[in-house]
C-alpha cells in the first residue's frame, strides 16, 4: 500500500465508516450522494476477480483451537497418467488425531481452487469436526495441486498448467490414503468418508464415483457437477435471492438503476455523471466492447458476491446489507447514485480514480508467478467447466454485457489463443462425459445445496438413488452447511445437518443397524 498523508487516510476512512453506516432511512428516497472524483497522477485498480466470486470464506476459529493440527507434506506424482514420468513434488495436508480411537474411520476434508485451511479439522472450524468427535475419527485435509503451498511447478505458466485437472486431482487424493495406509495411519479397508464444498464437492462425489475401493461416503456440498459454458441461470438466481431475501422493491431498484445507465451512456453529460459516480479515471470507453463487459460485471458483482455467500452480520456477503443501499421508491437517477454506493463499498477504499479498462484488470490472468489462485481457477473453468456467469438469462443485469464471449476473451489472453470456444466447449462436454454430470452413477454420495446459493443451479437437487440422497435448503447459500453449528442457524439449517449425519452412519456402517462401533448408544 502507498504510504499517504495523515489527513489523507483520516478523511478517506472517515468517509469509509460514513457510507458503511447510512441508515435505510437516509436511503427512502434520497440516494446518499457520492463527492466527485479527484484525480491524481496514478490511479488504482478494481477490486475485483472471477475467483474471488468461488473462494468460501474461511472457517472462523481461533488461533488456539489450531493446537492439535499438524502441518505434513508428502511425495505426489506430477504425473499420474504419464508412466514414463517420474517427477515429483512435495504436497501439503493438515491432520489431525485428537480425537481419533480405534476402529473409528478416517474423515478427509478436500480443498480446492485456494489455499487449504487447517481451521477445518480444528474445534469450530466445520461440521465435519463435530460429526468426527461423534465418530472418534482421524482427520485429514488435502491442499489441492497449484494452489496455496502445494506447488507441483516452478510457475502457472500455460505449460505447466496442463497438470492442473480434476483427473489429477482425484489422482492426487488416491494416491494420498494410499500414502495413509503404507504410513501406517490407516488400515487396508479402514472407513473413510470424504467431505468438499464447492468444486471440491465435485471432488467428493467424484472420488466416490473413481475410487470406491478407497472412499467409502462423500458429503458434496454446493456442487456443480454440470459443467456448463454459458451459466446464465447463476445471475437469475442472484436476481431471485434479490427478492427473495430483500424483496422486489431493491431488484426492481436494481434494474432501474442499470436501465438508466444505459441511457447515460449515449450523452456526454451522462458519462461524466456516470465517471464521477464510479470513480473512473476516464469516462466510460464505449466504443470498447471488453470495457463495457467488465463496467456491467464490477457493478454486478457485490450483489452476485452477496447472493452466493449471503450471511447477515457481514455488509460484504449480505443481500440485507447491500440493498439498503437501494431501498426506497428512487428515481432513476437516484438508483445509479445508489448502485455507486453499492459499488464504493464493495471496494474498501478508494483515494484517487480506479482504472475501470478491462486490460489493466484482468493483466493479473497473465502473471505466471503463483499468487492467489486467481490464475489457475480461470485456467480450470477455461479448460474443464465453463461456468461463465453471464447475464444473458432472466435477471436484473443488462442483457448483452459480460456474456460468453468476453470470458473466452479473457481464456485466449491469458492462456493463448487456441483456448477459444471451441476448446471450453469441447472440455464442458468432456467434463460432463467423464463424470456423468447430474445423473452420476454413484452410490453413498449425499449432496446439500442452499437455494439461495447461485451454484445450486447446477448441482444434483434430487435423489439419484436411495443411497445418493439430496438435499435442498431453502434459506441458505453457498456451502451453509460446512461450517460448525452456530446459535442462529435455522430449524431447517439444523435439520439439513442431521441428515448429513444420519446419511454418513448409514453408508459408513451399512448392515450394522444404522450403529457405528464409535457412536454412543
Amino acid at each position: 500500500m502507498r504510504v499517504l498523508g495523515v489527513l489523507v487516510v483520516l478523511c478517506v476512512a472517515l468517509a469509509q465508516v460514513e457510507l458503511a453506516s447510512v441508515p435505510a432511512s437516509r436511503h427512502a428516497g434520497h440516494a446518499h450522494v457520492l463527492p466527485g472524483v479527484t484525480r491524481h497522477n496514478t490511479s488504482q485498480p478494481l477490486k475485483f476477480s472471477r475467483h474471488d466470486r468461488h473462494r468460501r470464506p474461511p472457517p472462523p476459529v481461533h488461533p488456539n483451537a489450531l493446537r492439535a493440527v499438524k502441518t505434513e507434506w508428502f511425495d505426489q506424482l506430477l504425473d499420474h497418467f504419464d508412466i514414463s514420468n517420474a517427477a515429483t513434488w512435495q504436497q501439503r495436508y493438515f491432520s489431525n488425531d485428537a480425537l481419533y480411537e480405534e476402529d473409528g474411520p478416517v474423515f478427509l476434508f478436500i480443498e480446492g481452487e485456494s489455499e487449504a485451511q487447517s481451521g477445518w479439522i480444528a474445534p469450530g472450524g466445520s461440521y465435519m469436526y463435530e460429526l468426527a468427535q461423534l465418530f472418534k475419527a482421524r482427520m485429514y485435509v488435502l491442499e489441492h495441486r497449484f494452489f496455496g503451498k502445494s506447488k507441483p511447478t516452478k510457475d502457472i505458466s500455460s505449460e505447466n498448467l496442463k497438470f492442473l485437472s480434476s483427473d489429477q486431482a482425484l489422482a492426487d487424493l488416491a494416491y494420498f490414503i494410499e500414502y495413509l495406509i503404507a504410513k501406517g495411519e490407516m488400515k487396508q479397508g479402514q472407513k473413510l468418508a470424504v467431505f468438499g464444498g464447492s468444486y471440491p464437492g465435485n471432488l467428493a462425489a467424484w472420488a466416490r464415483l473413481k475410487y470406491p475401493h478407497l472412499v467409502h461416503a462423500a458429503v458434496a456440498s454446493s456442487a456443480p457437477v454440470h459443467a456448463e459454458e454459458d451459466f446464465k441461470e447463476y445471475m437469475e438466481v442472484v436476481s431471485q435471492s434479490i427478492r427473495t431475501i430483500a424483496g422486489n422493491e431493491c431488484a426492481d431498484n436494481v434494474k432501474k438503476g442499470f436501465d438508466r445507465i444505459k441511457k447515460l451512456l449515449l450523452t456526454t453529460d451522462g458519462l461524466t455523471t456516470i465517471q464521477n459516480t464510479f470513480y473512473m479515471c476516464d469516462p466510460p470507453n464505449t466504443a470498447n466492447k471488453l470495457d463495457m463487459d467488465i463496467f456491467y460485471e464490477i457493478i454486478a458483482n457485490p450483489f452476485a458476491g452477496a447472493s452466493q455467500y449471503n450471511r447477515d452480520g457481514n455488509s460484504q456477503y449480505s443481500l440485507k446489507a447491500q440493498c439498503q443501499y437501494m431501498a426506497g421508491d428512487l428515481t432513476e437517477d437516484e438508483a445509479v447514485t445508489a448502485l455507486g454506493n453499492v459499488f464504493y463499498a464493495s471496494q474498501g477504499w478508494i483515494f484517487g480514480c480506479i482504472d475501470w479498462s478491462y486490460k489493466t484488470n484482468t493483466k493479473y490472468l497473465s502473471d505466471v508467478s503463483y499468487s492467489d489462485g486467481s490464475r489457475q481457477w480461470v485456467y480450470m473453468t477455461c479448460a474443464m467447466f465453463g461456468y461463465f456467469q453471464t447475464a444473458d438469462g432472466d435477471t436484473v443485469f443488462p442483457k448483452g454485457y459480460f456474456d460468453v464471449p468476453y470470458f473466452v476473451q479473457q481464456c485466449k489472453d491469458a492462456f493463448g489463443e487456441n483456448y477459444n470456444d471451441a476448446m471450453v466447449k469441447k472440455g464442458v462436454e468432456r467434463t460432463n462425459t467423464v463424470f456423468g454430470s447430474w445423473n452420476p452413477d454413484v452410490e453413498n454420495v449425499m449432496f446439500v445445496n442452499g437455494k439461495i446459493d447461485p451454484w445450486h443451479a447446477l448441482s444434483v437437487l434430487e435423489d439419484v438413488n436411495d443411497k445418493s440422497p439430496a438435499v435442498l435448503i431453502s434459506s441458505t447459500s453457498h456451502c451453509y452447511d460446512m461450517y460448525a453449528n452456530d446459535a442462529g442457524d435455522s430449524a431447517e439449517l439444523r435439520a439439513a445437518r442431521d441428515k448429513i449425519k444420519q446419511f454418513v452412519t448409514n453408508a459408513l456402517y451399512e448392515g450394522t443397524n444404522g450403529d457405528s462401533p464409535t457412536l454412543s448408544p
